[in-house]
């Protein structure tokens, strides 16, 4: 369920009464009720000074002398309804099992209030205070991770201003170079207008591309302080009432919430780059063909030449091609980190590389107009750092690179496709529809006996907004696949419904036997149950997921001379779908392929042999796109060596 203050969502058996509340209602109550409360056990309408718990009776004093002379009332609990003569807050609470005896222990074994018949036998030989000490030490522990987090959220408050400003200064940055764009345009007469708009573009292409990510890196920062503040609001209100047991009842779930709180990393905001534009009047009259680049000082510099175009990385060796080359402003370039470390509730999209084929570079007679960036300088408290920028147009196939980061890829056979905006956040409760966690799976060994695979077809509606995913994946068809699909050799397909299963199998022959994996079982065939699921439902409109608990094996799926592979079984299967509804999820890498002879980049590789389908690894955190090239900085192979 969604909190509907902070708006977190929360499992329902974490869920605890609001004990504060609870208790500030009864003693509201109790105050008002027994300020005209009569005897009902007299005539005499005399004042209730007085309650029997079992008769459930006001009671005066002379009815209060009288209920104990009898000898069937004489043991009964009767209670003064007059001041509390505690300590305001601490409201006497009663044991469920011993009714006479107050809760005054608390078992540190069992992480309860206990009365003393209690811990003297159903926790017996356990750990326990008694309540003032357990209360004490509680509030000491609560009040330090409290200081903790106040002043982590001082830092979030302080770099949530300084994101805001740089957004601020991006716009300004990318005004003040379409300025300084146009004004060289007027001066280099009319052929050089077409190429002046280019560069107008590009400057604009990188400041609105840091614009979004800082736009996204506030928004998370501002949900992030949202939650802080609701959860140091309630920490502090637990910590300034005076109600005991209620900060005893609370104390775990109020723990939990400021742990999590406290391990939730929140990066410095990175200085930004400044930019400028620089030409040359008499240099670029002549070549207005080669006009303009946009370089780094600390990057990669492109040249964008017409027809052709090309990369040249900051570290590649050799000089550079008579004024198109690399340009550094001044030291020995490096490759630029990220623009910004995004906290940790928005996915980061990881680095991406594109190798190509570079013709030889046009050479123009004289060094050619560029757009430089460099750092700003620091002036004065409070102002910030613009971080350099780098920008990349490759024209011949129009891909776009930003800081090392593919932000448009076309998608092309025998190349592993990006999701254009991160992976959809519909894939992650789609990924793992508890399977393993509630069916016969979680008692299975590891490896290939603990696999298996489904996949569903669903609206393009429902992945954009995913509202209504229990309509078209009901509870009790998901119960049912996990019971059919516990055995080993197991396969789901119903002849209606969005979602088929399937789990390994060994097949007996005389040669020896083998295994059909769960992937192969539900893509092999002209009448795979993927083509069936697809042909049921929506066809090629059909948002179509592929998961797969382990991820597709290098010896055997991925490998396309072997007899399970599903390469070109999978490429088939997704073609016709559209690129923004389409995935091959994995949850977890495959045993085998987490042995040390098993490499980063030969699994990485492997998997690259998708095709026509973005291949990413989801857990309740999320989804990380698998498709840059660096087996360094790929997100999918954490946790391997």
């Amino acid at each position: 369920v969604d909190c509907p203050v902070c708006k977190h969502q929360c499992y329902l058996k974490d869920i605890v009464e609001n004990y504060f509340l609870r208790d500030c209602g009864t003693e509201a109550a109790a105050d008002s009720r027994d300020a005209n409360q009569c005897c009902t056990s007299c005539d005499d309408n005399a004042p209730a000074t007085s309650y029997c718990v079992e008769c459930s009776e006001p009671l005066c004093e002379t009815c209060v002398e009288a209920h104990q002379r009898v000898k069937y009332t004489k043991d009964h609990t009767v209670r003064s309804t007059g001041p509390s003569k505690s300590k305001e807050g601490d409201r006497t609470v009663y044991c469920s099992v011993h009714k006479h005896e107050p809760l005054v222990l608390f078992c540190d074994t069992c992480d309860t209030l206990t009365c003393r018949d209690c811990q003297l036998n159903a926790h017996k030989d356990h750990q326990y205070q008694f309540l003032e000490d357990a209360v004490r030490n509680q509030r000491k522990m609560l009040a330090a991770l409290v200081k903790r987090l106040g002043d982590k959220h001082a830092n979030l408050q302080k770099s949530t201003k300084e994101v805001r400003t740089s957004i601020r200064q991006v716009t300004d940055v990318q005004k003040r170079v379409q300025v300084d764009v146009k004004m060289a345009i007027l001066q280099i007469m009319k052929e050089l207008n077409k190429r002046g708009k280019v560069l107008v573009n590009d400057a604009q292409k990188v400041t609105e591309g840091q614009q979004e990510k800082l736009e996204r890196q506030h928004w998370a920062m501002t949900k992030l302080q949202r939650h802080q503040e609701h959860i140091l609001r309630f920490a502090s209100w637990a910590l300034e009432s005076d109600n005991n047991t209620a900060l005893l009842l609370s104390k775990k779930l109020i723990y939990f919430q400021l742990h999590r709180a406290l391990k939730m990393i929140v990066d410095p905001v990175e200085p930004q780059g400044d930019m400028k534009f620089q030409w040359d009047l008499n240099a670029w009259t002549k070549s207005a063909e080669t006009f303009g680049t946009i370089i780094s000082e600390r990057s990669s510099a492109l040249q964008a030449t017409a027809p052709n175009a090309q990369i040249q990385r900051a570290n590649a060796t050799g000089p550079a091609a008579a004024g198109g080359g690399v340009k550094q402003v001044s030291g020995t370039p490096q490759v630029l980190a990220p623009l910004t470390n995004v906290p940790l509730m928005v996915p980061n999209r990881p680095e991406a590389a594109v190798s190509q084929s570079q013709p030889p570079p046009l050479q123009p007679p004289v060094q050619p107009a560029r757009i430089l960036t460099a750092p700003m300088v620091k002036s004065g408290a409070g102002s910030t750092y613009i971080q350099p920028m780098q920008l990349q147009l490759v024209q011949p196939r129009g891909l776009l690179q930003m800081n090392g980061q593919l932000v448009l890829l076309p998608q092309v056979n025998g190349t592993q496709p990006h999701m254009e905006s991160g992976p959809p956040f519909w894939l992650a409760p789609l990924s793992s529809p508890s399977i393993s966690a509630s069916s016969g799976l979680r008692k299975l060994n590891g490896g290939v006996n603990k696999q298996y695979a489904f996949a569903t077809a669903l609206p393009h509606a429902t992945c954009s907004n995913p509202q209504d995913v229990a309509t078209y994946l009901p509870m009790a068809q998901l119960a049912d696949m996990r019971r059919k699909i516990g055995p080993f050799g197991a396969l789901y397909n119903p002849p209606n419904g969005n979602i088929v299963a399937a789990r390994p199998k060994t097949v007996i022959t005389p040669r020896g036997n083998y295994t059909e994996h769960s992937e192969w079982r539900l893509l092999s065939g002209p009448n795979s149950l993927v083509a069936q699921l697809t042909a049921r439902t929506y066809g090629q409109n059909s948002c179509l997921i592929l998961f797969t608990f382990n991820s597709p094996c290098s010896s055997k799926c991925l490998r396309e001379a072997g007899r399970s592979n599903i390469v070109n079984m999978t490429s088939a299967a997704f073609l016709a779908i559209n690129n923004n509804f389409k995935a091959f999820v994995f949850q977890k890498i495959f045993d085998y392929d987490m042995k040390p002879e098993v490499t980063r980049q030969a699994l990485l590789q492997a998997w690259h042999r998708l095709r026509n389908v973005p291949l990413l690894r989801c857990d309740n955190n999320g989804c990380q796109d698998c498709a840059p090239v660096d087996p360094r900085n790929n997100p999918c192979l954490a946790g391997k060596a």
